[in-house]
């Protein structure tokens, strides 16, 4: 076989290796253990301990309204068998989270006194690999509130 040959077989077996490696790449970044990884990557560490997952941390700056509308969606979440952080704190804003689904990378906004604009605003500093949902506290509660 000559030189020419060869080095065309060795650059194709590389470039299919490459292909195999990103393909499995997408496929284990579609499972909910590597989004939750992801996800407390962007968490200050002291709310990503074992013991704060699964936890309903209250603020009694907020109203009832509003921690009770939180403990809705994350028993909701519970039930559907997702992980959670309640009062999550990202780095480097500091900024924090009323309710943060790991396995869905969804991040639940409780919103009762504050407007939608200054939710928004709030947000803007969150991590891009969250999807941002809002949710009322002065309706009367539904699942798909959190759908």
């Amino acid at each position: 076989m000559d030189q020419d040959k060869y080095e065309k077989m060795k650059r194709r077996a590389m470039a299919s290796k490459q292909r195999a490696y990103q393909r499995s790449l997408a496929n284990q970044r579609s499972k909910p253990n590597y989004v939750m990884m992801d996800c407390l990557k962007e968490i200050r560490f002291s709310n990503k301990s074992g013991s704060h997952v699964g936890c309903v941390r209250i603020s009694s700056a907020n109203t009832l309204k509003h921690e009770l509308r939180k403990f809705e969606i994350c028993y909701a979440l519970a039930k559907k068998g997702h992980k959670f952080i309640t009062e999550a704190i990202f780095e480097p804003s500091g900024k924090r989270a009323d309710v943060v689904c790991l396995d869905k990378a969804v991040i639940y906004e409780v919103l009762c006194s504050e407007t939608k604009e200054q939710c928004l605003a709030k947000t803007e500093s969150y991590p891009d690999i969250f999807e941002i949902r809002t949710v009322d506290a002065n309706v009367e509660w539904n699942n798909k509130l959190i759908e």
